[in-house]
């Protein structure tokens, strides 16, 4: 609220013959005021991206020497340089050429236990995962292989029962046990029938049968 002051001339001719003068007039009214707008800080606006990494996730290579799929080859096929965003589809190449000896590719998961999300596959039966506000790493799983050992009693009876193993673990000979072939010394096992030396403790990399030694 703003006061305006208006002075009036009075031309009457006042009492006793003085000039009339003059009458100061005061009149308050809203006069609109100027102000500068307040400053808009606008700040960039960033989106987060986030990376997908792949993982062989094999065997223990000490224990397990013979593995047939290298980090070269998982570079080659599973290679994802994408920044993805939150909530973007990642779709995951075809790992059925994936190999390890003794084991079978079982997929991808998102902890190299198998405890965390195990991918799943669209309609169109391909795999695929949603970014969440996180780097994620897939692990590839494997199913080992079953390989089954079997005795033979190469001419003796009561030859052990078939004994069943893991890729690469390692052979526990059974004892002679009721097994016999009349009046001749048992001596181990073979590769062969017409072995003569017996084998010691070996990896088990197939199924195989296992030949008596005799003399």
């Amino acid at each position: 609220m703003k006061r305006l002051v208006f002075i009036l001339f009075l031309a009457a001719v006042g009492c006793n013959g003085n000039s009339a003068g003059t009458k100061t007039v005061y009149v308050d009214v809203d006069v609109p005021t100027t102000t500068n707008p307040p400053t808009v800080v606008t700040t960039p606006t960033t989106t987060e991206t986030y990376a997908v990494n792949y993982n062989t996730n094999g065997p223990d290579e000490t224990n397990d020497p013979v593995v047939t799929v290298d980090t070269d080859q998982i570079i080659t096929i599973f290679a994802d340089t994408t920044a993805y965003n939150v909530g973007d589809i990642v779709y995951i190449n075809d790992a059925s050429n994936l190999r390890i000896n003794g084991y079978t590719f079982a997929g991808w998961n998102t902890k190299s236990d198998g405890s965390g999300v195990e991918l799943g596959k669209n309609e169109n039966g391909k795999t695929f995962y949603q970014m969440s506000d996180a780097n994620i790493t897939f692990y590839a799983q494997w199913t080992s292989i079953p390989y089954t050992v079997t005795y033979d009693g190469n001419g003796g009876i009561n030859p052990p029962d078939a004994q069943t193993y893991i890729f690469y673990q390692t052979l526990v000979f059974p004892s002679q046990g009721s097994m016999s072939n009349g009046s001749k010394t048992f001596i181990g096992w073979g590769y062969s029938s017409t072995a003569t030396t017996a084998i010691t403790a070996e990896p088990v990399c197939s199924n195989l049968t296992l030949y008596a030694i005799w003399e």
